[in-house]
């Protein structure tokens, strides 16, 4: 489980060289009318992590990964 600002850049680090990725996404919503992310799935084609949305504060290597056309 990935849960710290660090541990999303590293796996993002190692899942940039991946050919293609794959990202699914949980919602939660409880005593609301809008969705909150409640968890990210991330399969870089050899290995699988689970990020908590709610603990990280630093998105941009999340960014720099899905916005890499390499």
């Amino acid at each position: 489980m990935i849960t710290t600002d660090d541990g999303l850049r590293a796996i993002c680090e190692a899942a940039s060289s991946a050919p293609a990725v794959a990202l699914d996404t949980e919602f939660v919503r409880t005593r609301t009318y809008y969705p909150q992310l409640g968890l990210l799935q991330l399969f870089d084609g050899k290995q699988v992590s689970l990020i908590d949305p709610l603990t990280i504060n630093d998105w941009a290597p999340m960014r720099e990964l899905l916005l890499n056309d390499g």
